[in-house]
């Protein structure tokens, strides 16, 4: 049985990289629908739920408090209700952005994995959530109880939901920063005074011991790499000398060689009874 050549193993091996498994085909189609199909909705949404005040002239504005927004209407829906939707809508959006950008980019580089097809679908949801506990946090953080939506930036609250949304991850972080700040205990109910010298002790010798093994460590490897150098120069100029005295020695038999040649000649054109 002849085997095969290096070229048909090579293209084989190629051909299995290149075919998708028929099952993430079919979870990408599906994850692409949806991601469409929710960006359409939310789409629709934001441009359905946006402030009409600021896209009409407030003094002949004519502004109906109910909404349509696909199939159903929407009764009664205040200036605060609209924002909070908005919020929800943008964030979503930039949760939707970050979810393309991350499928095309696993799915281009054939590094698609069918453990994270449920943080796809509830990628939109997380940013939504975020993005309203974001805009809770600055409106009741930087603007007065009393403030209504006209005080504030429309445009500002959708973008920073938006961008929340695309950046989740960092967004959360945040939150947690916050958190922290927030609900801290050491530092709220001890002063600078109070706190405990054998922790800040330790932490320094730690630091302290940290820094010398990464110093020694640097020591050692240029210590290493200097060791190596040398031995590389010393071996190198060794190899010329040997080089140097080879074509020496070389050249000295071919200069004894030709002495003798001439030698030879010169013997052999005398003459044996005169001796010239």
């Amino acid at each position: 049985m002849a085997t095969e050549s290096e070229k048909q193993v090579t293209d084989k091996k190629t051909e299995e990289e290149l075919t998708m498994p028929n099952v993430d085909k079919f979870w990408i189609s599906v994850l692409t629908f949806y991601l469409v199909l929710l960006g359409i909705i939310f789409f629709w949404g934001l441009i359905a739920f946006f402030p009409c005040e600021i896209v009409s002239d407030p003094a002949t504005s004519t502004c109906s408090q109910s909404v349509g927004f696909m199939l159903w209407n929407f009764p009664m829906v205040t200036s605060e209700m609209r924002m909070i939707i908005l919020v929800f809508v943008a964030g979503a959006l930039g949760s939707l952005v970050h979810g393309f950008r991350s499928l095309f980019w696993y799915v281009g580089n054939r590094a698609f994995v069918r453990s994270w097809i449920l943080m796809y679908f509830l990628l939109p949801f997380v940013g939504s959530s975020l993005s309203l506990i974001f805009y809770f946090v600055i409106r009741g953080g930087l603007f007065a109880t009393n403030a209504s939506v006209a005080a504030t930036s429309p445009f500002g609250f959708i973008g920073m939901a938006g961008l929340v949304g695309m950046f989740s991850n960092r967004a959360a972080l945040k939150l947690q920063e916050i958190a922290e700040s927030v609900f801290s205990t050491k530092e709220s109910t001890k002063g600078k005074d109070n706190v405990d010298k054998e922790v800040i002790t330790a932490a320094n010798k730690a630091e302290k011991e940290i820094v010398a093994a990464e110093v020694k460590a640097e020591k050692e490897i240029v210590a290493a790499e200097v060791k190596g150098e040398k031995e590389i120069v010393a071996a190198e100029i060794k190899a010329e000398k040997e080089i140097v005295a080879a074509e020496v020695e070389a050249k000295k038999e071919i200069v004894a060689a030709e002495v003798k040649a001439v030698k030879e000649e010169i013997g052999a054109d005398k003459d044996p009874k005169t001796n010239k």
